[in-house]
């Protein structure tokens, strides 16, 4: 799923390539049609919001860290901090 700055046929035919599905909704004013799921790109609103919400950690969205293996460790610390908190 991306937003529409990153509708292009070069995109979509690597996409292609390893058999994924690009939900990615058309620039305006594009000749061609591709298929789009309206309803499955509405999840990406939820993916971007939990990135925000990630991201309110300093140390995550600045990327203090250098090893692939911490910054895995504190985004889960993160996500976790986070469904802690969320309202249910």
């Amino acid at each position: 799923m991306a937003d529409r700055a990153f509708d292009s046929d070069q995109l979509r035919a690597a996409l292609a390539v390893y058999g994924i599905f690009a939900c990615i909704p058309l620039k305006t004013g594009r000749g061609k049609t591709y298929d789009f799921n309206p309803k499955l790109y509405v999840h990406r609103h939820t993916v971007e919001n939990a990135n925000a919400r990630l991201k309110r950690f300093r140390r995550i969205g600045t990327r203090y860290d250098k090893l692939a293996e911490t910054v895995f460790s504190f985004v889960l610390l993160a996500a976790s901090l986070d469904w802690i908190n969320s309202e249910v």
